[in-house]
């Protein structure tokens, strides 16, 4: 098939990402661009206008078809920002979309980031190639609608030492529930540079996909950071470093929904800039 053909069955549409439209791509029955407004995540730019430090680098883990990758791309600049992608079709469209995009600081690596280096297997249904989850053993016995895949297993340390980044600022983690695994990899990059980290909070994909608990997830994390803030997609705010918090995002987090991600960090850093956005804490 070639490229003009693929891009005649694949979905197109201009997006405005901080100030600059840019062209995606993606496949044709795919969900995430069909439903994504035209101005772009909405509920996202706000943190990475606020986090993305132009000169310090940013690592994308789980950029899907480059949206976030993009957004990154403009913000840090001249820093670089490395998107990783395990799913085949998906890191083909990630790959089409930067070109289009114009961005030069932005490198696309098709990897699994994980706790070691090798090979992990990853499952994913039609429809939803934007979210494709490492299942434990045995998981497409229990979802046969499911496809199987393996991908490279990429430590983020490694891929940091191969591109030489010095001074990583950023860091994206959306893993579909594999979140602790991708932070295990990354531990020099913490200890070193210290970033900010924003991550997913998918109790769905904790329980089903990994058999870890909210509770555990959260115990981790907290033991890793210093400061861990839970966000709201309306920006209302729950600072988990106050345990008296707990008990209200598990309860939002697994029966309404709410808090879907964490923005985790180092120092003052973090609540210092989600009080700029205007964000409320709660």
């Amino acid at each position: 098939m070639t490229l003009a053909s693929r891009v005649q069955e694949s979905q197109l549409k201009t997006l405005r990402l901080m100030g600059r439209a840019i062209e995606f791509d993606a496949e044709p029955d795919d969900s995430y661009l069909e439903t994504m407004s035209s101005e772009g995540p909405v509920d996202l730019q706000p943190i990475f206008e606020t986090f993305c430090t132009a000169g310090r680098d940013v690592i994308d883990v789980g950029a899907n078809i480059g949206i976030t990758a993009a957004m990154a791309g403009v913000m840090a600049s001249p820093g670089m920002v490395i998107a990783i992608e395990p799913v085949p079709a998906t890191f083909g469209h990630l790959e089409g979309n930067l070109r289009r995009s114009g961005l030069t600081n932005v490198v696309a690596v098709r990897a699994a980031a994980s706790e070691e280096a090798g090979e992990v297997s990853l499952v994913v249904r039609p429809r939803f190639g934007f979210a494709a989850f490492v299942g434990y053993e045995g998981v497409l016995n229990r979802y046969e609608e499911y496809a199987e895949f393996s991908a490279p297993a990429r430590p983020v340390d490694s891929l940091v030492e191969e591109f030489g980044l010095e001074d990583v600022g950023f860091i994206k983690i959306d893993t579909e529930g594999y979140e602790l695994e991708v932070l295990r990899g990354s531990g020099a990059t913490l200890d070193r540079c210290q970033p900010v980290v924003f991550l997913e909070a998918n109790n769905y994909c904790l329980n089903i996909f990994r058999r870890k608990s909210l509770v555990d997830f959260t115990e981790e994390i907290l033991a890793r950071f210093p400061v861990v803030c839970a966000v709201d997609t309306q920006f209302a705010i729950l600072d988990l470093t106050n345990e008296s918090k707990h008990s209200d995002f598990f309860h939002e987090n697994v029966v309404n929904g709410r808090f879907p991600n964490l923005l985790c960090g180092f120092s003052d850093r973090v609540r210092d800039g989600l009080s700029q956005m205007g964000a409320t804490f709660v």
